[in-house]
């Protein structure tokens, strides 16, 4: 015989199942709004543009002028981080000779300068095969400066031949 309800009985579990929604719905805005990688990779970004656009000028300044146009550098800084990301930046398989040739383009260090600038601060998911909030949503993504992705993704042989070939064409500078 099934069980009577008695008047006054209250079924808890609408309400227990709403506070859940709730508790997790809050935990998951709490992730996505406060997060401490979006605040580093703002400063990143900001710490990069500004060290980069003062090194341009004291370049500039010393009479060293751009020879590549903006677009090839644009070009030279996509293709540098198309290359790398491919099997999501592993270094076995990044394109890692097509890396090197591209960063031996540059004719001079303000040419070199504008593809650090243009690369910017890349957000990179390297997460693998379950979703991540970064790989989902955006959100949460850490993120690296030029100098520290060639490091993630070009083994030491070919992170020895970039510097050799920037050395060799006159630019002192090294990654």
């Amino acid at each position: 015989m099934a069980k009577r309800k008695k008047i006054g009985d209250i079924d808890y579990t609408p309400f227990i199942l709403l506070a859940v929604i709730a508790a997790g719905g809050y935990y998951l805005y709490k992730m996505i709004s406060n997060n401490d990688n979006s605040k580093n990779n703002a400063n990143l970004a900001a710490g990069v543009a500004a060290t980069t656009a003062s090194s341009i000028s004291a370049a500039e300044a010393a009479g060293i002028s751009q020879q590549l146009s903006d677009s090839q550098l644009q070009t030279i800084a996509d293709t540098v981080f198309r290359d790398g990301m491919k099997q999501k930046g592993n270094a076995a398989t990044a394109d890692q000779d097509d890396i090197v040739y591209q960063l031996s383009l540059p004719g001079n260090l303000v040419d070199l300068l504008k593809v650090v600038q243009d690369f910017g601060v890349k957000y990179v998911d390297n997460s693998g095969i379950l979703p991540t909030l970064c790989s989902e949503f955006g959100v949460n993504c850490p993120s690296i400066d030029m100098g520290a992705f060639l490091h993630a993704v070009l083994d030491s042989d070919h992170l020895d031949q970039v510097n050799q070939n920037l050395s060799g064409n006159g630019i002192s500078y090294a990654f």
